[in-house]
């Protein structure tokens, strides 16, 4: 399983890297991460309470990318707007 900072497993990580949160608040910030949430449960990235709070474990820190490391591509002066951002200009 790679984990990188653009993907389900990087960005949960990097989610619960400050704090806890419980499953409601998890459900909330990614509707469809149930089965990501206990696969990275399973291999001890993650850990939940009896109470349903999530928390990362030792080896999820380790394994967590840092969000500098998301490839994000570059807005170049002389790109075209895209149709929508030309639409608003012109009106």
């Amino acid at each position: 399983m790679k984990i990188t900072a653009t993907n389900t497993l990087g960005r949960i990580l990097l989610l619960l890297r400050p704090g806890k949160m419980d499953s409601a608040q998890l459900k909330e910030a990614f509707p469809t991460s149930g089965g990501w949430l206990y696969k990275m449960n399973t291999e001890g990235l993650i850990q939940i309470n009896e109470d349903f709070v999530w928390s990362i474990t030792d080896a999820g820190r380790a394994a967590c990318p840092n969000r500098r490391d998301a490839k994000l591509e570059p807005l170049y002066m002389n790109s075209p707007l895209p149709k929508y951002q030309s639409q608003r200009a012109a009106a």
